[in-house]
């Protein structure tokens, strides 16, 4: 099995990282079908977006709670105040939830989960771009390039349809995108936020505050939905998942950043839109797997690891987006 360096300097085995970072992608890319599947059990129509805007808040909240959980069973991960910060925790929380799931929950009530999950992938690209036009980053490498041409190249194939037309929507593939973008924003904005408050406490208060904005939001607005069915063993776990893909895929990915260097752990990132693409074609029954859509698939998944695949030789292994972390 290949080896890793840790932050410490020495090798080590990646038999660790694997399970940890593979099972935090695998909870990442549920979040498509079990979100559309949330939005049937519940009646969410694209409609009701106040309903959605409830969901989701809540959603965050619940996610919030389990982190603190952790935090006071996890050994190390006390959640913190920051009186300092919370003017900026707030901020980040409006932009990297409230407004991002503002836009991801409405793209998904109105879009087929495989396919927004291509769309959303180009958060990665955007935070490429934006970073060398912030000054994050200062040489463009060549892998970069290809890395950005191989991720829009995938964006247009997967709308391109029959009499050399393109298939998007506003509604859906327009506010994936806007979604992703404001993402991508949010990522650098981390990078700085992080060296002041520790990442428990920054998720921690991201998630509530996030949290809380939507479903204060949805409430003023009329807000309401209500379970169309009896409530099952598989639909209790369905609600139950939700939450804990924010919180359990944060930890696991957190513990592994502090064994591991960033970029190494980075590039299973590149498993996400593989593992939603095939939950959303098994679990809700879409028509995906066709050779233009598994294609666009496979130029995203070449694309994300063209962007984290660490430089090899000489030096330090640094992560495109993550090498002052």
């Amino acid at each position: 099995m290949a080896e890793i360096t840790n932050r410490t300097g020495k090798r080590s085995s990646n038999w660790g990282l694997i399970p940890m970072a593979l099972t935090a992608c695998f909870m990442w890319g549920s979040a498509f079908p079990a979100i559309k599947n949330a939005y049937r059990l519940l009646g969410l129509e694209a409609s009701n977006s106040s309903g959605i805007l409830l969901f989701a808040g809540l959603r965050f909240i619940a996610a919030a709670a389990i982190v603190f959980l952790f935090s006071v069973v996890i050994p190390k991960t006390k959640i913190r105040v920051h009186r300092n910060a919370q003017l900026e925790l707030f901020s980040y929380a409006l932009l990297s939830i409230s407004l991002t799931y503002f836009f991801f929950y409405r793209a998904l009530s109105h879009g087929s989960g495989g396919k927004l999950s291509i769309i959303n992938a180009s958060s990665a690209f955007v935070a490429i771009i934006l970073s060398y036009i912030l000054g994050f980053e200062r040489r463009l490498r060549p892998q970069i390039v290809w890395a950005l041409i191989l991720g829009f190249s995938a964006i247009l194939l997967i709308h391109w349809q029959a009499g050399l037309s393109l298939d998007f929507r506003f509604e859906a593939e327009g506010a994936m995108f806007a979604a992703a973008s404001t993402s991508a924003v949010a990522t650098l904005w981390s990078k700085t936020l992080l060296r002041r408050v520790d990442a428990f406490s920054l998720c921690f208060f991201q998630l509530g505050y996030g949290g809380l904005v939507l479903a204060g939001i949805g409430l003023l607005l009329g807000g309401r939905f209500t379970l169309q069915e009896p409530l099952s063993a598989l639909s209790l776990l369905n609600f139950v998942w939700l939450p804990l893909i924010s919180s359990v895929a944060f930890t696991l990915f957190t513990l592994a950043l502090g064994r591991y260097p960033v970029s190494q752990v980075q590039i299973f990132k590149s498993t996400i839109p593989f593992f939603s693409t095939f939950l959303s074609a098994w679990l809700l029954k879409e028509p995906f797997f066709t050779v233009k859509n598994s294609l666009a698939l496979c130029l995203v998944i070449v694309s994300i690891m063209l962007i984290h695949w660490p430089i090899r030789g000489g030096g330090q292994h640094v992560s495109s987006i993550q090498r002052s972390s």
